[in-house]
């Protein structure tokens, strides 16, 4: 049986699939550059969630400010 969608068969690309699901977190310093677009990143430094564009790392709104 061959495995379609998410995951592919013969698990070729199954650890930058897992990888791309995951939170990493660290300080700023050590955020790797942005190249895959959709990784998620929490930056520890400024205490927020980023988002990888394949460029440059978005800041994500989580919650309006000032509640």
């Amino acid at each position: 049986m061959a495995y379609q969608g998410f995951w592919s068969s013969l698990l070729e690309g199954i650890a930058d699939r897992l990888n791309a699901c995951l939170v990493q977190s660290d300080v700023t310093a050590n955020r790797p550059a942005a190249a895959k677009a959709g990784v998620l990143f929490y930056d520890q430094t400024l205490k927020k969630f980023q988002r990888d564009n394949g460029a440059t790392w978005d800041d994500l709104s989580i919650m309006p400010t000032g509640i």
